[in-house]
């Protein structure tokens, strides 16, 4: 059983190519981006040498050396927070059928997470120049490690997601491994976060969001024709291999997300005086199956899935009002 509709009000859709292009565009970003990349480059010496690498461009055409992708990564993930860039607006994204909840958790995921997708965008790529073979693992070494706890420290995370931080930057180069479906990969993973002791969903969702940030956003490849594009297999693989592997977690974490988008809806209902109690009052109304059937027809309506009823026009008017007060207080959380 999987959530089939997303949480965001949906617009038209976009493909992702497009997305970049209109996010790339957005000078607020690019000056949060670029202002980031300043401020660490001034206070960590080896990411200021890395951000002069020279990129490959059959891997990385969004710029000649690696600042162009760490800012692409940047850019996104800023666009995401904001809520500029929705993922199930992505058409690609859309397209995934029954896969609408678990995109819709990436996108959250990355929006209460953004300080740990900044430090892995910062750090990831610190080794590479060293070469491009095998330079996450050279992340292991002590000064590496130095360098992903001061960056840690400074993004404040948790020691637990720092450790699940070293341990996705030293293996990121493996997560290649889904240009295909990898059902293989994704147990590996989990198990991994088994041995760790990390909750293997939260481990899962960081991986997923890392991947799309450096396989995806930041991986801007070139075709022999001299056109560009951006592989979403990684992700959408991904997301796929987990699911065949762990059909029931899907299931389990489908609940876990009902179950948190009813309990945030109820406080927002409260919030804006459309709960049982203040509606009671405002119909004048006394408790019971009358009154609840009146209760439901109203916050179906609210949430689109029905027509609201109409009392005195002191009441719709006081009814409008809560309930412009409700969406104004759920598009501020983004949903």
């Amino acid at each position: 059983m999987w959530r089939t509709q997303s949480i965001h009000e949906r617009s038209e859709t976009e493909y992702f190519a497009q997305a970049i292009k209109r996010l790339d565009q957005e000078k607020g970003l690019a000056e949060q981006a670029e202002a980031l990349l300043k401020a660490v480059s001034l206070q960590e010496p080896l990411i200021k040498d890395a951000l002069k690498t020279k990129q490959d461009p059959r891997a990385h055409s969004e710029g000649l050396f690696m600042d162009a992708h760490l800012h692409r990564m940047l850019v996104v993930l800023y666009g995401i927070v904001e809520g500029t860039l929705h993922l199930i607006d992505i058409e690609e994204f859309r397209r995934m059928k029954g896969y609408e909840g678990e995109i819709d958790e990436l996108e959250e995921i990355m929006k209460e997470k953004v300080s740990f997708f900044e430090a892995f965008i910062l750090v990831h790529d610190a080794a590479k120049i060293h070469g491009n073979d095998h330079h996450d693992r050279m992340m292991y070494a002590p000064v590496y490690q130095q360098l992903i706890d001061r960056v840690a420290k400074a993004h404040d995370l948790s020691v637990r997601d720092q450790a699940m931080l070293s341990d996705i930057i030293c293996r990121h180069l493996e997560f290649g491994a889904f240009h295909k479906p990898n059902p293989s990969m994704a147990h590996w993973l989990l198990h991994l976060a088994k041995v760790k002791q990390y909750d293997g969903d939260d481990f899962l969702d960081l991986v997923q969001g890392c991947i799309f940030l450096d396989w995806v956003v930041g991986s801007e490849r070139l075709q022999e024709n001299g056109k560009t594009f951006f592989n979403l297999d990684y992700l959408i693989n991904m997301l796929i291999s987990e699911h065949v592997l762990l059909p029931e977690r899907r299931l389990e974490k489908y609940e876990q997300r009902e179950k948190k988008k009813k309990t945030e809806r109820n406080r927002l209902f409260q919030e804006a005086k459309l709960d049982g109690i203040s509606l009671m009052d405002l119909l004048k109304m006394s408790p019971g199956p009358k009154f609840g059937k009146m209760l439901r027809k109203i916050h179906e309506a609210i949430l689109g899935e029905g027509e609201l009823p109409t009392f005195t026009s002191q009441i719709d008017q006081e009814l409008q009002d809560r309930i412009a007060e409700f969406y104004n207080k759920s598009f501020v959380k983004g949903d």
